[in-house]
């Protein structure tokens, strides 16, 4: 999604704080506990009940979801527009849940990896 952007900077978290969120992203690896979670999500960001994320509320989505996991990526309109070009799979110009859970699934599996790095370096210092 975004090579070359270092996202993860490792000096910001202890080696407890990184397998913690390893812990909780390989729980949600799992699909049905993952679609479940991104839909309570998705209820909770589609502010105005219309069964769809415009890019606003897909921005205040991916905008928490970065602070949680500490992530380091800018979210200026231009990212914003990319990510919602990804997402947005029918160019309905809509985030429909199903289109959500499949982003979300594959950028868990991106960004794993990324973290158990962080990991190892983490305990190598």
């Amino acid at each position: 999604f975004f090579i070359g952007i270092k996202m993860i900077n490792d000096s910001e978290f202890t080696v407890t704080e990184i397998e913690e969120i390893i812990d909780a992203l390989n729980l949600v690896n799992d699909k049905e506990q993952l679609d479940k979670q991104v839909a309570e999500q998705f209820t909770i960001f589609d502010s105005d009940s219309n069964g769809y994320l415009d890019r606003k509320e897909l921005k205040n989505f991916l905008t928490v979801m970065m602070k949680e996991l500490k992530l380091h990526m800018p979210l200026d309109d231009v990212v914003v527009d990319f990510v919602f070009g990804t997402i947005d799979k029918d160019k309905n110009h809509k985030i429909e849940l199903d289109e959500l859970q499949e982003y979300v699934s594959k950028f868990i599996g991106e960004i794993l990896p990324l973290y158990e790095k962080a990991l190892e370096e983490k305990k190598a210092e």
